[in-house]
């Protein structure tokens, strides 16, 4: 009965360290990566109320650098040259300015955006249901649609 025990406490720590490992390998650069691969802007006229619009996409390639994203567009504009200084190579920023007339356009991803385990999109919105940061890093193909009072994400 002794070596029952043993044996089968030794096999549930064996599983427990097996876990542990996987999950610390998760949270020590193995994360899952961004689908990404096209995004889309539509604007249409009088979005933003009639004012243009700076949108930041931030490609994140580092999981201490999630957390220190800004939950807000207006936060990001604040904060955006000191968090590209602290976060160096963690993170990619494509900067956008869109004019308030309709346009619709391609974005050039950055040349590692493959390897992003996180996208997100900031905008400096007027209205404030236009400015709490989008998580794009599920989706394939983006489409961010700039209307007059908000911001629209979808995908596939």
């Amino acid at each position: 009965m002794r070596q029952y025990f043993v044996r089968t406490t030794l096999a549930v720590l064996i599983l427990i360290a097996a876990g542990c490992s996987m999950v610390s390998g998760w949270i020590n650069g193995n994360p899952p990566r961004t689908a990404i691969r096209k995004v889309t802007v539509i604007a249409d006229a009088q979005s933003n109320q009639g004012a243009g619009s700076a949108l930041d996409l931030v490609f994140v390639y580092d999981v201490a650098a999630v957390t220190q994203l800004p939950k807000t567009g207006p936060e990001w504009f604040t904060q955006k040259a000191a968090l590209q200084a602290a976060l160096a190579t963690s993170i990619d920023v494509v900067p956008l300015q869109v004019p308030a007339v309709a346009s619709n356009f391609s974005v050039k991803l950055p040349d590692r955006a493959s390897k992003a385990i996180g996208v997100y999109a900031l905008a400096n919105y007027i209205g404030e249901d236009g400015q709490p940061i989008a998580n794009l890093t599920p989706w394939r193909e983006v489409t961010i649609r700039l209307m007059p009072m908000t911001i629209n994400y979808s995908g596939t």
